[in-house]
């Protein structure tokens, strides 16, 4: 099992929380990874309607812990009610 340090953690846990819709820019930072590693996967989207060209703030990407993943956050005991 891959070792994952504190804030990737932290994305995880926001991510089974809420989907990622609340994630900070340094949390957004770290998406990149843990999707290469198969722990997280793109869960749809919703697209905002505006005049300008998409952006990530025109467009609300939603995530999902893969079940590699949450065995990752089982094995350090955390739930999605813990940070």
């Amino acid at each position: 099992m891959i070792e994952l340090g504190n804030q990737s953690i932290s994305v995880l846990v926001e991510i089974a929380r809420s989907a990622g819709l609340d994630l900070s820019p340094a949390q957004r930072s770290r998406l990149e990874p843990l999707l290469a590693e198969g722990l997280i996967a793109v869960a749809g989207s919703d697209r905002i309607e505006t005049d300008q060209v998409e952006t990530d703030q025109t467009m609300n990407t939603r995530y999902a812990v893969t079940p590699k993943g949450q065995q990752m956050l089982d094995a350090r005991g955390i739930g999605a009610n813990e940070s």
